[in-house]
């Protein structure tokens, strides 16, 4: 049962935004058999033969393939597609060493050799990404670098003079990914006064990072990135915002999650 997010795309509404974040809510909680009642027993034979003791990139294999997984369920891949991912590389891999199965390794049900085309090579339903609207805009490599410049020369800035015209600038150059909103909601929030505008920067950058299913901006998780702007959008409609340090450090409750907010 594929149940990815819906393919909307341009401004949030607050309908389309509930219905993201309805969709990644299991994630975020680690509700792995809400998502798919055969996740915690996949999910414990890559445990079992070791992927969470395995590095890969910036952390662990193991959290790579789950993310691969919830990647391809937000996106509303079918079960099958979303379970090979969640094995992917697992009994061979190209780039790096990481087959953590041995390739004759019998197949767990019926002890039968089979590889995915043997079941999966027809009938599928092909899902868009809802990323790039919808795959149907094309991000120059150029423009990509460009805004990746401005949005880190953005949060490397010293001083709030110009912050916001750099992002603002990098979103023109790539509004395709969420955290460029998210950092200029905070900087809205800051400036004091901008409800409105910081509110409406949160739920769009919200919406783009739930809709990507990773983090663009790697410093942070993905987890703590919808968190993050889920408190910046409370404190947008509620017209407050700290004034202090400690009042940043503070905050963190999500409002009426129990809501399904």
């Amino acid at each position: 049962m594929a149940t990815g997010i819906s393919n909307g795309t341009g401004p949030s509404t607050n309908d389309a935004l509930q219905s993201i974040l309805a969709a990644a809510r299991p994630f975020l909680r680690g509700d792995l058999a809400a998502v798919d009642p055969e996740l915690p027993s996949l999910v414990s034979v890559l445990v079992s033969a070791g992927a969470g003791e395995c590095y890969h990139k910036h952390g662990t294999f193991l959290a790579h393939l789950l993310d691969v997984y919830r990647i391809l369920r937000l996106w509303g891949a079918p079960d099958a597609v979303a379970r090979c991912g969640l094995f992917h590389s697992s009994y061979s891999n190209s780039y790096v060493n990481l087959a953590i199965f041995e390739p004759d390794l019998r197949h767990m049900e019926d002890g039968s050799t089979k590889t995915t085309a043997d079941e999966q090579d027809a009938g599928l339903e092909l899902r868009l990404p809802p990323v790039f609207d919808r795959c149907s805009k094309v991000l120059d490599p150029s423009e990509q670098i460009a805004a990746r410049d401005l949005y880190w020369e953005a949060i490397c800035s010293d001083g709030k003079e110009g912050v916001e015209s750099l992002l603002r600038r990098c979103i023109a150059k790539n509004p395709y990914v969420g955290e460029p909103w998210l950092v200029l909601a905070q900087v809205l929030l800051n400036g004091g006064g901008r409800w409105e505008e910081a509110e409406a920067a949160a739920e769009e950058g919200l919406r783009l990072v739930v809709e990507w299913g990773s983090s663009w901006d790697k410093r942070m998780s993905w987890e703590g990135w919808v968190s993050w702007g889920r408190v910046m959008r409370d404190k947008a409609k509620e017209k407050q915002w700290p004034r202090s340090a400690w009042g940043i450090i503070n905050l963190g409750l999500v409002k009426q999650i129990h809501d399904h907010n």
